[in-house]
């Protein structure tokens, strides 16, 4: 009665594990190389990231900071630095990520601020 018909029409979209599957049995080498290219990639280009983020530290206040002043700092900074306009979704993103990395520590008092021992 309310059946799916047997010939997939448009809007139904092929299903692939069969298809990644094979490729998984027949090439697990060359798969798993490459999927270990694309996680260091990614792991080199956040650290970047980081680094982007650490040579403009001396540009922020030295008083500790709650997180979405420290996220605004961040933001304006890059601005000025970097040249490019910062949305406050990515500044967000990026200042989690370097509170993640150690480049910012917290304080019992829940304030963010440099940490002076971070190492690349």
């Amino acid at each position: 009665m309310n059946e799916k018909p047997n010939k997939p029409t448009k809007s139904t979209r092929p299903h692939f594990s069969s298809y990644w599957r094979k490729l998984w049995r027949d090439k697990r080498e060359q798969m798993a190389n490459h999927l270990d290219a694309l996680n260091t990639a990614r792991v080199e280009k956040s650290l970047e990231r980081v680094r982007q983020v650490k040579a403009i530290t001396h540009l922020l206040p030295t008083e500790p900071m709650s997180g979405s002043r420290l996220r605004d700092q961040i933001a304006e900074n890059w601005n000025q630095v970097y040249g490019e306009d910062m949305v406050t979704s990515r500044a967000w993103s990026l200042t989690r990520l370097c509170i993640k990395q150690g480049l910012f520590t917290r304080s019992p008092d829940g304030l963010y601020s440099v940490n002076e021992h971070f190492s690349d």
